[in-house]
């Protein structure tokens, strides 16, 4: 059957079930697979069983594929997805393994930029779009020529020719911001050449088998991860039942060794009980800003305390008289002592990164986070090139530290929005308005980065991100009259409606749950207008 095309083989799998098409498709990438999988663990015994993982997914949402598909594409993607699902919570220490394994095991002759970036490779690969990524992988990982790339993505010859350019131009920049750095040619010519390696001779009908066995159980550790994969690659929660209970009854008996299961098992578990170090500097800075928050209300309670009429007796007219006055002083002192202390704040944030080369480094590590999470949907919507935002990122880093205000339990950016001069100076006349209108939205960026936060089992993508923020800042009345968006007036009902179109099952479900926080506040704020005060 070597001689129909992947979206013909898979046609005849759906329709047919034809296990010899679904077979020939195996034969046919199993050394792709097995060599992205190589590349994200380092050991072959894992990669082989990821190999095996990948087809089982591949097996099961044959039906789900859109017509078109490139296969390459989506089998690279999802062996990504799955390797990071057994080794989230070990990425340094894996990228130093790998490097090692790599190292030992290529040719000789091997270019050693290959051997730099062989690690990064796939990472790289996963932030491009998706059509970038399919041309990289036909052109430089199967070795088609410009004519069969321009087929497969039915594009014309020019058109793939500038596109697989400037994949392999950002992929460079990626390198290069990780401190590889080489030409366009060298990494075009190094992935072309290194890329793909033989997979062991046995590993194309073992993964077939797994894939197409029926009634027989999975061992414990495979089990554990195949439903992490399947929702990773956005299955419905419906259909991942389905899915997971599909696949609790293929057959591994003979295939899977004890060890290898329990070594797999115990992974899984890790990876559930750590956080990976992005996730924890989240959490920190959310708890910096809580510490600020109740800062801030001390003193507008101090205030509030302070600009209270003073009770006197109508007799003694004098004070009454002179009562305004003294409030306009309280409130006067009141924003002084605020303005000294934000001064003072801001000296020691200067201090604190001018002789502290590590939290320094510590700040710019949290703030590009902080950055790239609040503006991925401005990257999305004004669609800035790589270099447009590595010097974005970079120039705002710089703002934000410059204005960081600290305290003995907090530190922060009294002000973290580039100024418009640098930000046109950067993005140019066209990407200063996007970035403009972007800001008119920014005021709602909270409630989709709450939906986010909401859906970790399902992960929002940066378009979902973009097109989801312009839905809620759209469902806000002062937004729609010219204004910044205003979270305290979202239409919510129209907001869900539309992001029906854009978000699955779980993160609508998110979704509503987020719509509910403004009811709930207000319930709580009722109460305590209207609770006795206590005896």
């Amino acid at each position: 059957m070597s001689e129909f095309s992947d979206q013909e083989l898979l046609q005849d799998y759906r329709l047919r079930k034809s296990e010899a098409a679904f077979a020939t498709l195996v034969q046919r990438h199993v050394k792709l697979v097995y060599s992205v999988a190589l590349r994200q663990v380092g050991v072959p015994a894992n990669a082989e069983e990821i190999t095996q993982l990948v087809f089982i997914v591949l097996a099961r949402k044959a039906d789900g594929l859109r017509p078109g598909t490139v296969l390459e594409g989506w089998l690279h993607e999802t062996t990504r997805l799955t390797s990071l699902s057994f080794l989230r919570g070990e990425r340094r220490r894996r990228l130093r393994e790998q490097e090692v394994y790599m190292q030992s095991t290529l040719p000789e002759d091997t270019d050693d930029a290959w051997n730099q970036f062989a690690p990064l490779l796939d990472e790289g690969l996963s932030r491009l779009k998706a059509v970038d990524r399919d041309a990289v992988m036909l052109r430089f990982f199967k070795n088609q020529s410009l004519r069969e790339v321009s087929a497969g993505l039915n594009l014309n010859e020019a058109v793939t020719q500038k596109r697989v350019h400037r994949a392999i131009e950002k992929l460079r920049l990626f390198f290069a911001k990780r401190g590889v750095v080489s030409s366009a040619a060298v990494v075009a010519a190094a992935i072309s050449k290194n890329s793909v390696h033989a997979a062991p001779a046995a590993l194309a009908n073992t993964a077939t088998t797994l894939a197409l066995a029926p009634g027989v159980a999975v061992q414990a550790g495979a089990l554990a991860a195949l439903p992490k994969i399947l929702e990773l690659m956005t299955v419905s929660t419906a259909k991942t039942a389905l899915a997971i209970g599909v696949i609790g009854t293929l057959a591994v008996t003979g295939v899977y060794k004890g060890h290898q299961a329990s070594v797999l098992k115990e992974r899984v578990q890790s990876l559930e009980q750590e956080q990976t170090e992005p996730a924890a500097q989240l959490t920190a800075l959310r708890e910096q800003n809580r510490q600020l928050r109740e800062q801030h209300a001390q003193l507008q309670q101090t205030l509030s305390q302070q600009q209270q009429p003073q009770k006197s007796s109508s007799s003694d007219s004098a004070v009454n008289n002179d009562a305004p006055s003294n409030q306009q002083s309280a409130a006067a002192a009141a924003r002084e002592k605020a303005a000294k202390e934000k001064e003072t704040a801001l000296a020691d944030a200067r201090e604190f990164i001018t002789k502290n080369d590590q939290g320094r480094a510590l700040l710019i590590d949290i703030g590009r986070a902080q950055i790239a999470r609040n503006y991925a949907a401005f990257y999305q919507m004004a669609q800035l090139s790589t270099a447009q935002i590595e010097e974005f990122e970079n120039q705002t880093n710089a703002y934000w530290l410059s204005k960081t205000v600290m305290t003995p339990t907090s530190i922060h950016p009294d002000k973290s929005v580039l100024p418009d001069e640098q930000a046109r100076a950067v993005l140019g006349e066209a990407g200063f308005a996007q970035f403009q209108q972007f800001q008119r939205m920014q005021p709602v960026q909270g409630v989709v980065n709450g939906i986010a936060s909401l859906t970790s089992d399902t992960p929002l993508s940066r378009e979902q991100s973009a097109k989801l923020l312009a839905i809620v800042a759209n469902a806000s009345p002062a937004y729609q009259s010219g204004g910044k968006a205003d979270p305290k007036t979202i239409d919510w009902n129209q907001a869900e409606a539309q992001a029906r179109t854009v978000l699955n099952g779980p993160q609508l479900e998110a979704m509503h749950a987020q719509s509910q926080f403004p009811q709930l506040m207000t319930l709580m704020k009722e109460f305590y207008q209207n609770r006795p005060p206590a005896k």
